[in-house]
């Protein structure tokens, strides 16, 4: 089971994309990697949600499912409420370095204290290792389609492409 967000996760997404030079890279029609792949020539730039560079970011998680070991009742700092009958599943969807985690629950995402949540929960799903995918949809020069692009290693092996700096809140730097 996987999740997709429109986003990157995490309260500082990383990496940035340096594009320096014109770069030809392969992508795909799809977020899920379906179809074949595409060549594209990704524009110079810098690639990152916080960057002003045309494009769209997403991600691709795993999940792991928990069940409620028995009726509960969760309340947040922000004043909301979740209720939860026995048996009822919720998804771990990401994690963040405070010990909160995201959750989601019948489409939607809620933030809490990954201990509070998970000691009143059963584990009941998690496939394999766990992977977080994230990806770039980039328009293409020299043609009129986007692709969308997995950030990886492989895509800073190409001439041209290299990892980029933040250099402060919600700021992406070039080097």
């Amino acid at each position: 089971m996987a999740y997709m967000s429109s986003q990157w996760l995490g309260e500082t997404p990383r990496p940035v994309v340096e594009v320096t030079h014109a770069a030809r890279v392969l992508g795909y029609p799809t977020i899920l990697n379906s179809g074949a792949k595409q060549s594209c020539v990704m524009a110079p730039g810098e690639y990152h949600p916080w960057s002003e560079q045309v494009a769209n970011y997403a991600s691709l998680r795993s999940v792991v499912e928990y069940r409620a070991k028995k009726d509960t009742n969760f309340r947040f700092s922000n004043g909301s409420r979740l209720s939860l009958d026995r048996g009822e599943s919720i998804y771990l969807i990401d994690t963040s370095l405070h010990g909160n985690c995201t959750y989601l629950y019948e489409e939607t995402e809620f933030v809490a204290s990954c201990k509070k949540v998970t000691s009143r929960m059963r584990l009941i799903y998690s496939e394999g290792q766990p992977f977080y995918d994230q990806f770039i949809q980039v328009p293409c020069s020299f043609s009129k389609g986007w692709v969308w692009v997995k950030v990886d290693d492989t895509l800073f092996d190409v001439p041209g492409v290299k990892e980029g700096l933040i250099e402060g809140d919600k700021k992406a730097a070039r080097e």
